[in-house]
């Protein structure tokens, strides 16, 4: 029943596809789009310098380790109940940090613009381009999307995905992604990095741009996450990925039903939100 549901889905869309009118190309004069990448450079950044300000203070304390331990002390145990031993980490201060990071640049999100992130997002996996990754929605429209994802494993040699009809942006929350475009001269590897990270400001880009018929592989260090944003057919973006990868690689339908929920969720509400913002300005 499970898959017949999904199957329908996945009709419905391409019947939506056939009928759509949304095909512009990305930053077409004849649309309209609620943020900027600046907008999103500004939000991230300032995330990150408050972060960082926050995981210094613990450092100098030296409680950071403390702190970490007593974050994740219930998960370790539970996964010791059934074990001999406690569990072995790959490093529990640079999780707590990227948790903390991550849960900064949400905040700023939610605190800049209240009437369109959504705000009651969960992480899920998401699975595109052989990586299997954690993501969250902040925003999501037809012709607009702001996520926040990432991986706490190491990742390499992962593809970026064809998107003929998207322009987008990836902004570094934290770790270090080395990006070698398919036309790039010289075959040439691009590091981006977040603008600062554990009180040290990188000197590097932050910012990728995935172009409209472009691809690229990567590689993506522990504990590497960013926003990304984009600008397009967005609807057309969900169908390779989220869609496909959820029936054709891993038929994760819990996955898939997670990306669908949320996904209707995010863009009722900022639909919602929206509405209730222009109501607010004409009123004014």
């Amino acid at each position: 029943m499970q898959k017949l549901i999904y199957l329908c889905v996945l009709l419905c869309f391409f019947a939506f596809q056939i009928l759509a009118k949304n095909n512009r190309e990305p930053d077409s004069p004849r649309g309209t789009y609620k943020f900027s990448l600046q907008a999103i450079q500004d939000t991230v950044r300032a995330a990150l310098f408050k972060a960082n300000t926050e995981i210094k203070l613990l450092s100098d304390q030296g409680i950071i380790e403390a702190i970490a331990q007593l974050y994740f002390q219930d998960y370790l145990h539970k996964i010791a109940s059934y074990n001999l031993h406690m569990p072995q980490t790959v490093d529990l201060i640079e999780s707590y940090k990227t948790d903390l990071v991550n849960a900064f640049v949400l905040k700023e999100f939610k605190n800049r613009y209240p009437r369109l992130i959504f705000d009651n997002s969960k992480w899920m996996f998401n699975s595109v381009g052989g990586i299997y990754a954690n993501m969250i929605i902040l925003y999501i429209s037809l012709d607009e999307y702001i996520v926040l994802w990432g991986t706490t494993l190491k990742a390499d040699n992962k593809f970026s995905g064809y998107y003929s009809y998207m322009n987008e942006f990836d902004v570094m929350v934290r770790g270090t992604m080395e990006s070698h475009d398919v036309d790039a001269p010289g075959h040439a590897s691009v590091i981006y990095r977040p603008i600062i990270q554990d009180g040290i400001e990188t000197h590097t880009v932050d910012t990728s741009n995935l172009i409209p018929k472009n691809v690229r592989s990567y590689n993506l260090d522990a504990h590497t996450y960013m926003v990304s944003y984009a600008q397009g057919n967005i609807l057309k973006a969900f169908f390779p990925g989220a869609i496909m990868p959820g029936i054709f690689v891993n038929q994760d339908w819990g996955g898939l039903s997670a990306h669908i929920t949320q996904s209707t969720k995010a863009f009722l509400k900022a639909k919602k939100k929206s509405k209730k913002n222009k109501k607010i300005i004409s009123v004014n």
